[in-house]
C-alpha cells in the first residue's frame, strides 16, 4: 500500500489509477484510511475537482489539454472563442403552437412577479407580433370547425 505525504498526493495517484476523479465514495473511503485525523468532507472533493477540471491541480502524464478537463475559466476565453460557442449552440425542433399556448396559460398567473422591464419587453413582442399571430389563432380556430 502507498504511504502518501498529503492528500493532494492520494488524490492524484487515485485519479491516475481511475483515469479520472474517482467517486466521492471511494476516495472518501480512501482519505480516511490515510489520514485518519482529516476531517475530509464532500466540499473539499469538489474543491480538488475544481482545481484539476481547471488545471491548477496538474496531472502526471495527462497532455496540457486533458490537465485542463472539461470546465473552462470563463475569464480565460477569449471574446472569438465565445462567439464561436454560441455559433455551435444545439438546435432543437420547435414547439407546436399548441404547445406555446398551453405554456403561456401556465406561466401567466407568474407573471405578475417579474421586473417591470420584462413584462414591458414582453408587451412590445406581442405588439410586434399580433398580426402574424392572430393570422395564426384563426386559422388554428377555423379549422376546428372545417
Amino acid at each position: 500500500m502507498n504511504s502518501f505525504r498529503t492528500i493532494k498526493e492520494l488524490v492524484i495517484e487515485t485519479y491516475l489509477a481511475e483515469g479520472g476523479m474517482p467517486p466521492y465514495e471511494k476516495l472518501s473511503t480512501l482519505v480516511r484510511e490515510h489520514f485518519p485525523a482529516s476531517k475530509w468532507q464532500q466540499t473539499h472533493y469538489a474543491w480538488y475537482k475544481s482545481k484539476i477540471n481547471r488545471g491548477a491541480i496538474r496531472i502526471p502524464g495527462l497532455s496540457a489539454e486533458a490537465n485542463l478537463g472539461t470546465v473552462r475559466n470563463p475569464a480565460r476565453t477569449t471574446r472569438a472563442s465565445r462567439s464561436k460557442e454560441r455559433r455551435d449552440w444545439p438546435t432543437w425542433e420547435q414547439p407546436e403552437a399548441e404547445d406555446i399556448l398551453a405554456m403561456a396559460h401556465l406561466a401567466m398567473p407568474f407573471v405578475r412577479f417579474l421586473n417591470p422591464e420584462i413584462i414591458r419587453a414582453i408587451v412590445e413582442d406581442n405588439e410586434l407580433h399580433r398580426a402574424e399571430w392572430s393570422e395564426i389563432r384563426r386559422a388554428r380556430n377555423a379549422s376546428r370547425y372545417s
